[in-house]
């Protein structure tokens, strides 16, 4: 499990020590470049899949430690709910759901940490 430490700032506000702040900086950026590299890997792939799939008709290439499939473009029809909502706003009013959402949080990082 991931452990915080906390202090109290000169405002009796709960916050990070400098260096759990940096920690989580430098994770979160470490985060950030794997998925930069996960998407070439996977614009990679995809590229590879494509021409594959357009000269030989092969949708898969399976190994030991991973299958890959390929899965062409298709077109999609959905609903327009802005339209359905100004031409018909008490119909929308009556089919409307409410639900809830699960808390979050929000990070932001900042170049330098104070």
């Amino acid at each position: 499990m991931y452990e915080l430490e906390l202090i109290t700032n000169e405002k009796d506000l709960m916050t990070f020590t400098k260096e759990k702040s940096q920690e989580i900086k430098d994770l979160l950026k470490y985060v950030e470049n794997a998925k930069k590299v996960e998407k070439e890997v996977k614009d990679t792939i995809e590229k590879a899949m494509t021409k594959i799939y357009l000269e030989t008709g092969q949708t898969k290439i399976e190994s030991k430690f991973v299958n890959v499939a390929y899965v062409p473009a298709t077109t999609t029809t959905k609903f327009d709910e802005k339209a359905f909502k100004e031409d018909y706003p008490e119909l929308y009013e009556k089919y409307l759901k409410t639900s809830s959402k699960k808390q979050s949080i929000r990070i932001t990082t900042y170049d330098e940490v104070e």
